[in-house]
């Protein structure tokens, strides 16, 4: 699909406890240079409802609460069924508490239009949080570390591979520890991929971090990335 058509570019976000950093969230959003039609935010698991947190932001925010802890692919699903409902033609999976450069959504509605039906970065900065500092590491190889050969928030895809992926999280038999996993093993082999060395992405580590808390408290070395890479 050609960036000169209609194009509808929905976003889905969980979110849990943090509202301070889906605020964050949503004002680099609005900070992008081709900005989404729609940011639907799924806040899931016990708490109190912080829809207000981005109240005032004017923001094409979709507020879904679910106040009960449900499986996580639903914390995926629940939205992307939302914004496939909402007839969006770009999908973009992140999550609350990553960086986004203000080229990501562009940059990945460029790639798409490219001929693929599915994007991801397997290049990113990685920015570990400490409690008392951090370091930053400016060029990461993510192909090894998250299942789907690439930094998993910064994943973006079409219309056909977001109904395929609805059904693969739907499916009980799919029942890995992370939801990218299903993503990875049933419905990437199903479509034309891309593992785009470029980079629009920070991914942060902090203590909360569900799948790299350890990093926080571990000396963590990455693989660097060279341009030609």
């Amino acid at each position: 699909m050609s960036s000169t058509q209609n194009i509808r570019i929905g976003v889905f976000v969980p979110t849990f406890n943090r509202p301070e950093l889906l605020r964050s969230c949503v004002l680099q959003l609005l900070a992008q240079t081709r900005g989404p039609d729609i940011i639907c935010v799924h806040q899931n698991g016990e708490g109190d409802n912080y829809a207000w947190c981005v109240a005032d932001l004017h923001a094409p925010v979709v507020w879904m609460h679910t106040p009960v802890r449900i499986p996580q692919n639903d914390w995926y699903r629940t939205p992307l069924n939302h914004l496939i409902q909402e007839d969006c033609t770009h999908f973009f999976w992140m999550d609350h508490d990553d960086i986004y450069l203000a080229n990501h959504i562009e940059t990945c509605i460029g790639e798409l239009d490219g001929g693929y039906d599915f994007r991801i970065s397997k290049h990113c900065g990685v920015l570990v949080a400490r409690p008392h500092g951090f370091h930053y590491y400016p060029h990461t190889r993510f192909d090894d570390i998250h299942a789907t050969g690439g930094m998993s928030a910064s994943m973006a895809f079409t219309l056909p591979f977001a109904r395929a992926l609805s059904t693969d999280l739907g499916n009980p038999e799919f029942n890995h520890v992370f939801a990218d996993e299903v993503l990875a093993r049933h419905t990437m082999p199903r479509f034309r991929c891309l593992h785009s060395t470029q980079k629009t992405t920070v991914y942060l580590s902090h203590a909360s971090s569900l799948s790299s808390a350890h990093w926080v408290r571990e000396d963590t070395t990455f693989h660097e990335f060279r341009s030609d890479a």
